[in-house]
């Protein structure tokens, strides 16, 4: 009884297992976070440009936006498309989640004097994070200088 049990103390041929155990879940916790963070920054990237796109696209009143001052749903249909055709299909054109405004001073000065811009903002909830009950809120705000 006494040899078997000094046996089985200095057997160590499961330890790898329990050590890969330990560790592997760490690191595939860590990988799942960082494809989620990725995913979260694409997506920011994409309403970013799609952002940008759009108060361009009003500013210079094309014809696919219209003039920002008499319409501003052709210029929030038209960040919905460029959103869409970047890969993000959440964004609505509701006045919860996309934001079209060309006022003065709403996007910054310039030597002093405030300028008129092409004001967007894109708004998207992102959906859960990986294991998290998270859904943050993704935002991409774009300004473009608006002749009148």
């Amino acid at each position: 009884m006494i040899a078997r049990a000094r046996r089985l103390r200095q057997n160590r041929s499961g330890s790898t297992m329990v050590e890969f155990a330990l560790c592997a879940s760490a690191l595939f916790f860590a990988l799942f976070f960082v494809i989620q963070g990725g995913q979260m920054l694409w997506t920011w990237q994409a309403m970013q440009g799609a952002a940008i796109d759009a108060a361009r696209c009003a500013a210079i009143d094309a014809p696919s936006c219209l003039n920002i001052k008499t319409s501003k749903t052709a210029t929030q249909t038209y960040a919905v498309g460029a959103a869409q055709a970047r890969g993000v299909t959440g964004v609505t054109a509701s006045a919860n989640t996309l934001t079209v405004n060309a006022t003065a001073g709403i996007c910054g000065t310039t030597t002093g004097a405030t300028f008129t811009a092409v004001y967007v903002k894109l708004t998207y909830t992102f959906g859960p994070v990986f294991m998290f009950n998270l859904s943050p809120a993704l935002s991409a705000v774009a300004c473009f200088p608006y002749l009148e």
